[in-house]
């Protein structure tokens, strides 16, 4: 049986055995199911579902005038019109897929996207602040990697270092690490002999922070106590969290 006029009815929809059926019966014209499975070389039982979904695609008719049943090949050009009626299908998918994104796109223009929580703290109120916020920090870190990551101007120890004592004997720091970077200063090493190990500070040379930046769960924290009048900053955003823990914790250790 010819290979390529098989491979190109496989390629226009049929299965193999299929288009084995159909060019058999395009050759003889007319044959019995007995015959055809002669003609084919196919299995006389798996005859009738191939033989139905070539009658479906209007290829062959069953002739049943006859006390055994013949099937008729369909003039060839009926393929075409199998093939038309794929390209109608197609067209009919085609706009009903324009129709879904017109409506989809309609839902889309309306729908709110959440924007970043972003909390101002002037000089007055940063004491409380982050006393008040020390639990809440704390439990988002934990459901992330349980650690403070960042850097810390040492001007900071200098205003607030009674609440990083305090930070460190709270119930919900247990388990919490801190891993920042800040510079050479006195205070600090007080503060190291005041905290426990696992507020880890890595001092970097020939390097000033006049600033200091936490990053813990999902919040970004931003101090200014350089400044003549102290400021707070604190963006909660879980994704941009994510992406500034993973570089101060890539520069952690990139610096070890």
């Amino acid at each position: 049986m010819n290979t390529t006029k098989i491979q190109s009815l496989e390629q226009l929809g049929l299965t193999e055995n299929a288009a084995k059926a159909y060019l058999a019966l395009i050759t003889q014209g007319r044959l019995s199911y007995t015959d055809l499975a002669k003609q084919s070389g196919l299995n006389r039982a798996s005859l009738y579902p191939l033989c139905k979904s070539l009658i479906d695609l209007g290829l062959v008719v069953e002739d049943q005038s006859n006390p055994v049943a013949q099937l008729v090949a369909q003039p060839v050009s009926r393929i075409k019109s199998m093939a038309q009626q794929e390209l109608d299908e197609a067209e009919r998918k085609m706009d009903l897929a324009n129709q879904v994104i017109k409506e989809l796109s309609a839902a889309a223009e309306k729908a709110v996207y959440p924007l970043p929580q972003t909390i101002l703290i002037t000089q007055d109120k940063i004491r409380s602040y982050i006393y008040e916020s020390t639990k809440r920090w704390n439990e988002s870190a934990r459901a992330t990697d349980k650690t403070w990551w960042g850097y810390q101007d040492p001007s900071f120890l200098e205003y607030y270092g009674d609440w990083i004592e305090w930070f460190w004997k709270q119930p919900s720091s247990k388990g919490i690490t801190a891993s920042l970077m800040s510079h050479e200063s006195p205070i600090e090493e007080h503060m190291r002999e005041a905290t426990p190990s696992t507020r880890r500070i890595r001092v970097m040379k020939n390097t000033t922070f006049t600033g200091t930046q936490w990053a813990c769960g999902s919040s970004i924290i931003l101090i200014n106590t350089a400044a003549e009048k102290h400021y707070l900053t604190e963006i909660i955003d879980p994704m941009l969290a994510a992406n500034t823990r993973e570089i101060f914790r890539q520069l952690w250790e990139k610096t070890t």
